[in-house]
């Protein structure tokens, strides 16, 4: 029996076994994924040069603090497929390429994270169509490998389009909210570009601008630099053309079709799709978007589970279930 049992393995909740670990409490990371590290671990680093506390380097200083923790036990390519129990006295059932098991766990935090928004269901974006049509994630992909490209022609881009607030702050795609991080985000996602290829054009397409870290004229300041052009406009939508067009309405009301090389569609977070399953497993509730509500009796979520949040938020909510967790397993003996 392990004390906790921790459902999902991204930064919230490999912060949280660390912090268990530190308290000496035993705990099983669960995760789906091939590698532990969830969405984190398919973010590159945006520094150009300077520091830009994306902090995408938390979750992999973390991760390798875990690995060394004979408190955590790691099982990654394993589902969590039901639930039961009360607090104090859980079992997992866990699928895996082994088969099926049980774990018995006294308290369980949920850290399942959350997906992004499947660009191809706004079909007004072209994403399916076109293939220099790109979301961040694809980005970061490229970044990654250090390969920034268009699709289409494996050439470098010379102009490149960032759409904001894609599956975010849309109620017909059923995603109403914001998603809090995209803004921040995309900011430094276009620094980091800009380091790489010095003699792109930058155009930010906006709505409003909402940074989590409460940077509100950073993208004002940012689109004063030669090359960046910021355009407060939710684009209409993408023609599918030898370069993919944007067309938009100006603060004017003139329409605009505006060629890029590459256009970057910054996707929202969505909920959990079995978030509701958990909650009623594990006695907790969800708001009304699908998101946990952070309360609980030796259950607790933590993460982007709760809600869309960066790294850093993510990493002290995985600390704070840990010691929740903590508190609930003392108050057993």
């Amino acid at each position: 029996m392990y004390e906790v049992g921790i459902i999902g393995g991204g930064a919230a909740g490999l912060a949280a076994a660390l912090e268990l670990s530190r308290r000496r409490i035993s705990s099983a990371v669960i995760d789906s994924g091939r590698h532990i590290g969830g969405l984190s671990r398919d973010l590159c680093c945006k520094a150009n040069p300077v520091c830009q506390r994306c902090d995408a380097c938390s979750p992999v200083d973390i991760r390798r603090e875990v690995r060394k923790s004979p408190f955590v036990t790691l099982l990654s390519d394993s589902e969590v497929i039901n639930v039961r129990g009360i607090p104090g006295s859980y079992v997992l059932s866990v699928q895996s390429s082994s088969g099926l098991s049980e774990i018995e766990v006294k308290a369980v935090i949920i850290a399942i994270g959350s997906p992004t928004f499947d660009a191809a269901i706004d079909a007004r974006y072209r994403y399916s169509d076109c293939a220099d049509v790109l979301t961040s994630r694809d980005l970061e992909t490229m970044m990654i490998s250090n390969d920034i490209h268009m699709p289409s022609t494996g050439k470098a881009p010379s102009s490149l389009a960032v759409i904001q607030c894609v599956g975010s702050r849309d109620a017909k795609h059923g995603a109403p909210y914001c998603s809090k991080v995209c803004c921040k985000y995309s900011l430094k996602l276009v620094k980091r570009i800009r380091k790489e290829l010095p003699g792109i054009e930058v155009t930010f397409f906006y709505r409003d601008w909402r940074p989590s870290d409460r940077g509100y004229d950073k993208l004002a300041e940012y689109g004063r630099e030669d090359g960046v052009h910021v355009v407060r406009s939710r684009p209409a939508e993408v023609i599918a053309d030898s370069r993919p067009l944007v067309r938009y309405a100006t603060v004017e009301d003139e329409v605009r079709e505006d060629p890029f090389d590459i256009v970057v569609l910054a996707v929202g977070l969505q909920p959990p799709p079995n978030s509701q399953k958990f909650a009623a497993s594990l006695g907790l509730q969800c708001n009304q978007y699908g998101f946990f509500i952070k309360k609980g009796e030796g259950a607790y979520a933590a993460g982007c589970c709760t809600g869309p949040k960066d790294i850093r938020e993510s990493v002290e909510e995985g600390i704070a279930a840990a010691g929740k967790a903590a508190a609930f397993l003392e108050g057993l003996h």
